[in-house]
């Protein structure tokens, strides 16, 4: 009948364990800076060599010194994997109850090794210990991970799960039938079979070892390349936020260029314009004043003529102001008297009503009370040329805030559409059939001047709001 050579099965072992600790020692090499515990898996490895040589040369080496030193080696070694294991998936625990346990069997062994001989016994809480540690290994590796971990440690878990029902099968079977050798190499063909078992088994664990780690390589390649392209997608919109950026400072360039051109412009014709504009303006009025009964169309001509001037005056005073850009000469203002003067100066069409909520506690703000006039006659402008067929025009001071005085104008004219929104403080861009583009542009940078606001709140047939937000004194 065929039989099994334990000192065979164990020279093999030894010598699968040597050429499976010089696979771990590479994989350890070649990933040291990568994972952190493949350190330990080294170290278990050379502690299971060294059990299987120990347990070879029994006989060479003292028994007891070789029963005491291989399953010291082999559960010692096996703790230390747990802590390999536990550093590579990122989880940190205490070992001290598996160092007791394994003092236990370390105890256990030496009785039954020196005092009270008896193979069977040592098998037994051998292959207990082995159980236990082997079953939080992979209880570590199957439950104890982050769940996007499992699909890479869940091989090394069911090797795990191998030795864990080996070692069960061997506590059984010395149970159920106890050897009457007490020499492990005359134990017979059962304890050979479970060493090779236990072998095959640990083979398999180095082979999970290995694709635990490469799969882990593969899916932080993974990781880097999705990091990659995210990275890639914020970096084209980055690049399409900065090449509107430059977009935008390339057109405000160019419109500082055409301000620049036509503040020269404005500056050099300014006067040459008034002043046939003011003999237009005393012409009419003279003719006005020498015809005692003009017909209809003559006065009607008379009085367009008039007001053509106006406008184009208020024209040229625009250009002026705005390329001129004179610094205001601030001093304590009070902003509803101001804001009063302005509405006095204005030719309210009778289809418009005006109403104020003004507070009188308004606390006082330090401006220039001219340019600050301009700025409320800008607006009051704006909004009655935008109900052309009549209106409401409501104007409201308050204090918003600490430090701050805000002055609302809102009409119920046509509105501003959003898209037409952003632009609208730009120079030279106009909403109206008549205009030039400069009232709001040159209404913005007296504000700032002051270092204030104008924000504004539109609805296309419903009206517009502008706020004016001033610092107090």
């Amino acid at each position: 009948m065929f039989s099994i050579d334990m000192r065979t099965v164990i020279f093999f072992a030894a010598l699968i364990d040597v050429i499976s600790l010089v696979i771990i020692a590479l994989l350890w090499y070649q990933n040291r800076k990568h994972f952190a515990g493949i350190l330990f898996w080294v170290v278990d490895y050379l502690m299971q060599v060294a059990a299987m040589l120990v347990l070879y040369l029994r006989g060479t080496v003292p028994e007891l010194a070789s029963i005491i030193a291989s399953n010291t080696l082999l559960l010692g070694g096996t703790i230390i994997l747990l802590m390999g294991l536990q550093r590579f998936v990122g989880r940190k625990g205490s070992q001290v109850h598996n160092w007791v346990l394994l003092a236990f069997v370390v105890v256990a062994i030496t009785y039954f090794g020196a005092v009270q001989p008896s193979l069977w016994v040592r098998n037994i809480a051998i292959s207990a210990g082995l159980f236990v540690l082997c079953f939080q290994c992979m209880w570590l590796v199957l439950r104890g991970v982050e769940p996007e971990l499992r699909p890479i440690t869940r091989g090394v878990g069911i090797a795990f799960g191998g030795l864990c029902i080996i070692s069960l099968v061997r506590i059984v079977g010395e149970v159920v039938s106890p050897m009457g050798s007490n020499d492990f190499f005359r134990s017979g063909a059962f304890d050979a079979a479970m060493v090779v078992a236990l072998q095959l088994f640990f083979i398999l664990l180095t082979f999970t070892l290995i694709m635990m780690v490469n799969l882990r390589l593969v899916a932080g390649i993974r990781k880097a390349e999705r990091a990659i392209k995210e990275y890639s997608q914020r970096l084209e919109q980055m690049v399409e936020e900065r090449t509107r950026e430059l977009k935008d400072a390339q057109e405000q360039l160019i419109r500082k260029e055409r301000l620049a051109i036509l503040g020269q412009l404005a500056g050099g014709i300014g006067h040459e314009l008034r002043n046939p504009l003011g003999a237009i303006k005393n012409s009419a009025y003279f003719l006005n004043m020498v015809l005692e009964k003009p017909d209809p169309q003559v006065k009607e001509t008379l009085e367009i003529v008039s007001e053509e001037v106006a406008r184009c005056e208020r024209i040229i005073s625009t250009l002026l102001d705005f390329a001129r850009q004179k610094a205001p000469s601030r001093r304590d203002t009070d902003v509803n008297r101001v804001f009063r003067e302005a509405l006095s100066r204005i030719s309210v069409p009778q289809n418009v009503v005006i109403a104020s909520q003004l507070d009188e506690a308004l606390p006082t703000v330090l401006a220039d009370s001219d340019q600050l006039r301009q700025v409320f006659e800008n607006i009051i402008l704006n909004a009655i040329q935008a109900m052309p067929a009549g209106g409401r025009l409501l104007a409201e001071s308050r204090t918003p805030s600490a430090g701050w005085v805000a002055v609302s104008i809102a009409d119920t004219g046509v509105g501003i559409s959003p898209e037409k929104k952003p632009r609208l403080f730009e120079p030279l861009f106009t909403t109206k059939a008549k205009g030039v583009g400069l009232g709001l542009a040159l209404t913005k940078m007296l504000v700032e001047a002051h270092g204030g606001t104008i924000r504004v709140e539109s609805e296309v047939g419903k009206g517009s709001t502008f706020t004016v937000r001033l610092p107090v004194s």
